[in-house]
């Protein structure tokens, strides 16, 4: 069985990225990705991060993915909606609130509601094999 759809973890809150760090050089546009906690906006060369996710993924045979984002997702929908994606179809999963990564994974569980597929966070270009059963039943634990 070929997998075909992949869960983002793509919006969360973003705490981590907002604090301060003289270190960190950042163009304009990178830092008020920073500042606005939208990890996986944040811009690599000419693109949002999760741009070059989702093409990554669309290479490896992935055509449906469900992005788990927060309430305020206004941004990625934004983008998507401007820039429509051709390989692969984009739903969302939205988080009534914000909880971690288990409740992420427990509303793509929801929205997703498939067997298996792949895992991504949305700023980190790892991707993991997931089966939503048992996610589902992590989350419910």
């Amino acid at each position: 069985m070929s997998v075909t759809k992949a869960v983002v973890m793509a919006r969360g809150l973003g705490s981590r990225m907002r604090s301060d760090d003289a270190e960190a050089d950042l163009r304009p546009d990178q830092a008020d990705a920073a500042a606005s906690g939208a990890k996986a906006m944040m811009p690599v060369g000419d693109r949002p991060f999760l741009d070059h996710s989702l093409s990554r993924l669309a290479d490896a045979g992935i055509t449906d993915v469900c992005l788990v984002v927060a309430p305020d997702h206004d941004e990625i929908r934004a983008h998507y909606e401007a820039q429509p994606l051709s390989r692969v179809r984009v739903s969302y999963a939205v988080q009534d609130e914000p909880r971690g990564t288990a409740d992420a994974v427990a509303a793509a569980v929801r929205e997703a509601a498939e067997r298996a597929g792949r895992l991504l966070f949305g700023d980190f270009p790892i991707d993991f094999p997931l089966d939503l059963r048992v996610a589902a039943d992590a989350a419910k634990a």
